[in-house]
């Protein structure tokens, strides 16, 4: 989907958008639901707080591309992960 999403330019022409993406996928593939024994052990360990910047990043800039056209009323509703993304 992403290859799709980058071929057609559906985000727009925000290229670290794309770069997030590719490595958004790479951490999803290491996340998985599963029987733990240890509270601590679990995939989650595995995400930093530059991963959920980049998430934070990702959504706001699908969120406010061309392809849903938002107003600009619409766009500040996204703002928020601007700031926190930031933060």
């Amino acid at each position: 989907m992403i290859q799709k999403a980058k071929a057609k330019c559906l985000p727009g022409s925000k290229m670290d958008l794309y770069k997030d993406l590719d490595q958004l996928r790479d951490l999803r593939n290491k996340v998985h639901l599963q029987a733990i024994d240890e509270p601590n052990d679990t995939d989650w360990n595995t995400i930093h707080i530059e991963h959920l910047r980049q998430m934070y990043n990702v959504v706001h800039g699908v969120f406010t591309s061309t392809i849903f056209r938002p107003s600009a009323e619409e766009v500040d509703y996204f703002e928020y992960l601007r700031k926190i993304a930031k933060a």
